[in-house]
């Protein structure tokens, strides 16, 4: 179950980064809705890496990925596939929402089972 959360953050972390070009750019219709579930991924981010691990490393893991490691991470694997495979932002956006809602369910899971 932790693989599949941590596998989770990352899809959502690469989603994420690949909506913020088209966001930069003005390309996404729902951008209110695109800014909400970024915040809410990274709660759920910072609440599993608390719960994974403890404090002091979860703590320490969300800045190392806010502060550039997300964006170093994504952008030289996944990134690539996705301007590959020619997702537009509609589809990226979507996908963003579904695997943000996955790692809230999977959280879920983790914490009361």
């Amino acid at each position: 179950m932790d693989i599949l959360i941590i596998t989770m953050a990352l899809l959502t972390m690469s989603f994420w980064a690949y909506c913020n070009i088209f966001y930069q750019r003005h390309l996404l219709r729902h951008q209110q809705g695109y800014l909400i579930f970024s915040v809410i991924q990274w709660i759920l981010i910072f609440i599993s890496l608390v719960w994974l691990w403890s404090w002091l490393i979860g703590i320490i893991s969300l800045l190392v990925l806010l502060l550039g490691g997300a964006v170093l991470a994504t952008n030289f694997t996944t990134n690539q596939i996705y301007k590959l495979l020619k997702i537009t932002p509609d589809i990226s956006l979507a996908l963003f929402g579904v695997f943000v809602w996955l790692l809230g369910i999977l959280l879920i899971i983790k914490i009361f089972i």
